[in-house]
């Protein structure tokens, strides 16, 4: 990323030389070319450096603008027990799909085991549940994938694709798993 940013740099610095250098000709012209005959060796070399350099340092700044947000969220991931999409993009500031996009890529790395309960919108840490709960990720009835949906005991979540109910064919888990202080969101 700081190659990027730097070399975009470089031929930034160059293509503005050369356009400094176009501007001279034109006020002074060489003997027997006319002033716009001076003035487009410059503008063309300048925009060659100009075009690679821009997008090189464009690419850094999105780059470093993705990484920024992608310590964010996995520090709100961290931190939060409980969180709905909307309040993750809220406090992320992205939109809702950007948001939806960087919980799935904190899961996938690993850097925390979350389930959704469909219910009520919300991720949830599986370690922190507290409440007797079955982790589903299979329809029983049709055999759909249904992600790592959390059912809790007394609780009828229907499939969201054969609308049948979503039954644990494990027995239900009492509580927390792992010892972790519930954060507050």
């Amino acid at each position: 990323m700081q190659v990027k940013r730097t070399l975009g740099g470089c031929f930034l610095t160059i293509a503005g030389a050369c356009y400094v250098l176009a501007i001279f000709m034109f006020l002074d012209p060489l003997e027997g070319k006319g002033r716009f005959d001076s003035l487009v060796p410059g503008l063309f070399f300048g925009s060659v450096a100009a075009i690679p350099g821009l997008w090189l340092y464009l690419a850094a700044r999105a780059s470093a603008r993705q990484q920024d947000i992608d310590e964010r969220a996995a520090g709100l991931v961290r931190t939060h027990d409980a969180f709905t999409t909307e309040e993750f993009a809220r406090k992320l500031g992205v939109a809702y799909a950007k948001a939806e996009e960087e919980i799935l890529q904190v899961a996938q790395r690993g850097e925390a085991d979350l389930v959704f309960h469909r219910p009520d919108q919300t991720w949830m840490h599986r370690g922190r549940l507290t409440t007797k709960h079955a982790i589903v990720t299979k329809c029983p009835s049709c055999g759909a994938g249904v992600g790592a949906q959390v059912v809790f005991e007394g609780e009828s979540v229907a499939c969201e694709y054969c609308n049948q109910p979503l039954v644990a064919r494990e027995e239900l888990h009492p509580g927390p798993r792992v010892g972790i202080p519930p954060a507050k969101l």
